[in-house]
C-alpha cells in the first residue's frame, strides 16, 4: 500500500481497493472517499483536490470491526493508545458486559465496585456514565467505546450493609435508569457472578423492563455454562418473553466435556425463541479457552463477600478443609485440569501459562491446594484460562444466524499468560473466512453492521455515504493471527481509520490526534443509513 501524501487532517481517497460493505453484499472493487471524518463517497471517484490518496489495489476494504463483547472499559483508561485492539481492525468496543463496568462506584474516589481483576492498576471508578465518558475522552482514548452498565456493579454499588432490600431495589432501578438517561448501549447481567446472581426474579424482571423501555439491550452472562446449560437459556428466554427486552446471550457455550455437543439443544431453543417473535441474539469468540477470574473455579458459596472474605476463608484451617474435599470431588465452577493461571501476584510467576496440575506437581502440592494458596495472596487480582470447550460447539455457535463476534478482552498489551482472543479475536475470523466472496462478507457483517445495529451505534459499522469513516485496510495473503501465542502481534491490517483519522498504520503520525468517542445510544439517528 502506498500513499502520495501522509497527512491525515484532510480528505482520504482510498483508491481500487475490495470493498466488503458490512452488510454481507459481495464485495465489489471501489474507491472510498472520507470528509471530515465521514465516508463521503464510495464507487468511482474522480481526482479529489488535496486529498490523501491511498492505494488499495490488491486489498479489501472494511468496516472497522465493533467487538461486540468487551472489557476493555476497565483497561482502556490506562491504556488509550488501544494498539492492541487496532492492531486487529477493532474500531469500537461493546463494553460493561458480564455484570461488570467501571461505573457507578460504591464510594467517591473509591475503586470500582466489581470487576477490579480486569485491571489491577485501575485504582478508582467513576460516579456514572458521564463521569467515565468525560475521563475516557480526556485521557485520549484511540478507539470507539460503546458503554453498557453492568448490573452486578449497580448492585454492589448501591447496597447497603443493613441489608435494607426494598431500598435496595429501588436504588438499583434509579441508577440503572440514569445510565440508560447517558446514552448506555445497554444494561448487562452477571448471573454466574457474586452480586448478580444473588437478585431474584422480580429484581431480574425489573431491570429487563427499564432496559427494553429505554430500547436497549438486555446482554446476559448466563447462570451456568455447564450442565445446566440449556435451563440457563430457558430461564433469559422466559425473561425476554416476559419483558420484550431486546435480549444478547453473552459467549454462548457449552463448558466442560460432559456437556459438549449442548449448544445443538440451546441453539434450537434460540431458534424457537426467535421465530416466535423475541428478539435474541447471541456472541462468541473463535477459541475454545475461556478467561476470568481465578475466583471462579470455587464452588459458588464461597466465591462470595470480596477478595478479603475469600482470602479469610481459604487460610481458615476449616474452610480451608471444606474447600480442599470439594474442589478435589469436582465441585468448583470449572475442573481444575481446565485451570491455566494467568495472571497472579510475582510469587507466582513460575506458574503462569501452565496447567495447575501440572504446576502442582512441581511444587509438590495438589491442584486444589496450590489454588487456594494463589488465592490467599491474591484473590482480588489473580486470572486463569479455562481450557474446557470443543471446537465443534464453539464454530456452531459462530456459524449460526444469530451471532456476531465478541472478544470477550481486556488486556490491551501482551503480558505473559494472557489470552489470545485479547489481541487476534477478529483477524482469526477474518482469516477463517479466507478470500471467499460469500464468506468473508458474511464474517465482516458478524462483526460490523450486525454489532451496530444490536447495539444501535447508528452511523457505523457499514461502508456507505454519511456513515462514520472507521475503516480498515487489509491485506488477506498477509492475514495472521498468530495462533495461540498471545505475545505474537497479528498480521495483515495495514491501515485502520478510527472517525477519518488515521490510527494504525503508514499514515499515523506522530501528531495524529487521539480520534475515539465514548458513543452514545443512537445519538448518530437523524444521519443517512
Amino acid at each position: 500500500m502506498t500513499s502520495r501524501q501522509s497527512s491525515t487532517g484532510r480528505a482520504v481517497l482510498l483508491r481500487g481497493g475490495t470493498v466488503v460493505d458490512g452488510t454481507g453484499r459481495r464485495p465489489v472493487v471501489a474507491d472510498v472517499q472520507v470528509t471530515a471524518g465521514r465516508i463521503s463517497a464510495v464507487g468511482t471517484v474522480g481526482r479529489v483536490r488535496d486529498a490523501v490518496e491511498v492505494d488499495c489495489r490488491g486489498l479489501h476494504v472494511l468496516p472497522g470491526a465493533i467487538d461486540a463483547h468487551s472489557h476493555a472499559d476497565f483497561t482502556l483508561p490506562t491504556a488509550p493508545h488501544a494498539t492492541g485492539l487496532l492492531r486487529q481492525a477493532v474500531t469500537t468496543v461493546v463494553t460493561g458486559n458480564c455484570g461488570f463496568s467501571p461505573f457507578p462506584m460504591r464510594r467517591p474516589g473509591g475503586p470500582p465496585a466489581s470487576g477490579g481483576f480486569l485491571n489491577p492498576r485501575l485504582r478508582r471508578g467513576w460516579s456514572d456514565l458521564a463521569d467515565y465518558r468525560a475521563a475516557l475522552t480526556a485521557a485520549g482514548v484511540r478507539v470507539n467505546v460503546a458503554p453498557m452498565v453492568g448490573h452486578s456493579s449497580v448492585r454492589a454499588a448501591t447496597a447497603r450493609p443493613d441489608g435494607d432490600a426494598p431500598a435496595h431495589g429501588d436504588r438499583i432501578r434509579r441508577a440503572i435508569a440514569h445510565a440508560l438517561a447517558q446514552g448506555a448501549a445497554g444494561v448487562s447481567l452477571g448471573l454466574a457472578y457474586p452480586d448478580g446472581r444473588d437478585a431474584d426474579r422480580n429484581e431480574l424482571v425489573d431491570v429487563a423492563t427499564l432496559t427494553a423501555a429505554a430500547g436497549a439491550v438486555l446482554a446476559v452472562h448466563l447462570r451456568d455454562e455447564r450442565a445446566g446449560c440449556v435451563a440457563a437459556v430457558e430461564e433469559i428466554l422466559d425473561l425476554a418473553a416476559r419483558t420484550g427486552v431486546a435480549t444478547q446471550i453473552s459467549h454462548l457455550k457449552a463448558m466442560g466435556r460432559a456437556n459438549w455437543g449442548s449448544t445443538r439443544a440451546t441453539l434450537a431453543r434460540i431458534d424457537q425463541a426467535r421465530t416466535a417473535g423475541l428478539d435474541v441474539t447471541v456472541d462468541m469468540y473463535p477459541y475454545t479457552m475461556g478467561a476470568t477470574t481465578l475466583t471462579a473455579a470455587l464452588p459458588g458459596w464461597a466465591d462470595t463477600g470480596g477478595a478479603e472474605a475469600i482470602r479469610r476463608l481459604v487460610t481458615d484451617p476449616a474452610g480451608r478443609s471444606r474447600l480442599l474435599t470439594e474442589l478435589a470431588a469436582g465441585a468448583g465452577y470449572v475442573g481444575l485440569d481446565e485451570v491455566v493461571v494467568s495472571h497472579a501476584s510475582p510469587r507466582w510467576q513460575p506458574v503462569i501459562g501452565r496447567p495447575l496440575p501440572l504446576a502442582a506437581a512441581d511444587l509438590a502440592t495438589t491442584p486444589a491446594a496450590l489454588l487456594l494458596d494463589i488465592l490467599a495472596d491474591d484473590a482480588a487480582e489473580a486470572t486463569m484460562l479455562v481450557d474446557a470447550m470443543s471446537a465443534a460447539d464453539v464454530e456452531r455457535v459462530l456459524a449460526h444466524p444469530a451471532a456476531m463476534i465478541g472478544s470477550d478482552g481486556w488486556v490491551i498489551d501482551p503480558v505473559p499468560g494472557a489470552h489470545p482472543r485479547n489481541f487476534a479475536t477478529f483477524v482469526r475470523t477474518l482469516r477463517a473466512a479466507g478470500d471467499q466472496p460469500e464468506h468473508l462478507a458474511d464474517a465482516v457483517r458478524r462483526q460490523s453492521a450486525a454489532v451496530a445495529d444490536r447495539f444501535r451505534l447508528t452511523g457505523r459499522g457499514r461502508i456507505a455515504p454519511g456513515h462514520w469513516a472507521d475503516l480498515a485496510v487489509v491485506d488477506l495473503a498477509a492475514l495472521h493471527d498468530g495462533g495461540d501465542d498471545a505475545t505474537v502481534a497479528p498480521a495483515g491490517v495495514c491501515q485502520v481509520f478510527v472517525n477519518g483519522v488515521a490510527s494504525h498504520g503508514q499514515l499515523l503520525a506522530s501528531a495524529s490526534p487521539p480520534a475515539g468517542r465514548v458513543l452514545r445510544r443512537d445519538a448518530d439517528r437523524r444521519r443517512p443509513t
